[in-house]
This record gives C-alpha cells, sequence and structure tokens, in this order.
C-alpha cells in the first residue's frame, strides 16, 4: 500500500494570501463574514440544488447575525412569490432571524397566500417557523389570527393550536 503524503494547509497564510476572511484559523467558515455575493447568485439560479443551497447558506448567515442576508430572503420572497416550493425553502431558512419585523413579515404572507391545497404546505411552513420564535413576538397575532373570521374554519384552528403551543409548550 502506497502512503501518499499530504502537505499540511496553513490556513493563516492562505487567509492572508488569499484575502479570505471569512476562514477561520480551524478551516471552517465564518457565515458571519462570508460574502454574501456567491449565495445572491446561487438563490436566482434555475438549478434546484444550488437554489436550495444559496438559502441554507443565507439562512446560517442571518443566524451569525447577518440582517442583510435575511432581508435579501425576504426579497427573494417578493421575487418568487408565485413559485410555492422555493418560497418554502425561503421560509424555512428564516426561520433563524427572530425578529419582529421578520414576524410580521411572515403574518403578512399569511394574509397575502390564498389557502388551497397547493399553498398549505407554504402556509404550514409558515405556521412551524412563526412557532418557533419568542412568544412574545408572535402569540398575540395568532391569537387575533385564530379570531379573524377572514380565515377559514381550520386555519383559525391551526392559528389558536400555535398560540396555545406556544402559551403552554403543549
Amino acid at each position: 500500500m502506497v502512503k501518499e503524503k499530504y502537505e499540511q494547509i496553513d490556513l493563516k497564510k492562505l487567509r492572508k494570501e488569499y484575502n479570505i476572511p471569512w476562514l477561520t484559523k480551524e478551516g471552517y467558515v465564518d457565515c458571519s463574514k462570508y460574502p454574501i455575493e456567491h449565495p445572491i447568485k446561487d438563490s436566482l439560479s434555475n438549478d434546484a440544488q444550488k437554489f436550495r443551497n444559496a438559502c441554507r447558506l443565507l439562512g446560517s448567515m442571518s443566524y451569525e447575525g447577518r440582517k442583510d442576508t435575511a432581508i435579501f430572503l425576504f426579497g427573494l420572497i417578493c421575487y418568487y412569490s408565485n413559485d410555492i416550493k422555493k418560497l418554502e425553502i425561503i421560509v424555512e431558512n428564516l426561520r433563524y432571524f427572530k425578529t419582529k419585523e421578520c414576524a410580521n413579515f411572515l403574518f403578512g404572507e399569511i394574509e397575502r397566500i390564498k389557502s388551497s391545497n397547493t399553498t398549505r404546505i407554504y402556509i404550514n411552513t409558515i405556521i412551524d417557523v412563526l412557532c418557533s420564535f419568542p412568544f412574545d413576538l408572535v402569540l398575540e397575532k395568532f391569537i387575533e389570527f385564530s379570531e379573524n373570521k377572514k380565515f377559514s374554519y381550520k386555519m383559525r384552528n391551526k392559528f389558536l393550536a400555535a398560540a396555545e403551543e406556544l402559551e403552554y409548550g403543549e
């Protein structure tokens, strides 16, 4: 058996020489410093895997405190407003941006989308994501939606169940 020699990569030199500030000294990617240009380009691709990976990376970047990436995800929701499959992926990656503004945006999506067999999974994804937010950001709106006659009986029950889950941890 032939043993191959692998040269140890000097990450410090690599980071400095090639201007890669998002590479940690351990060799991991620091999402808080990663440039947004690459996932932006891939999020506009027709390639489903590139799109999904770009949204995941943007979600990870927003988790690390990058507001710009979350705001770009909001823009993708507007851009792909009629592509339910892509909307589900985008919303799933907003799970990490737990702000009042994000909650309001997602509740606005629930109001915008007409509930149907086609959109049911998307609406459920939004509800699931909102249920991961701190209850003080979403509880009042879930209760308000559960009492709003604009929504069907089933939808009002979903909102009520979400509010109860947040309030009582059921």
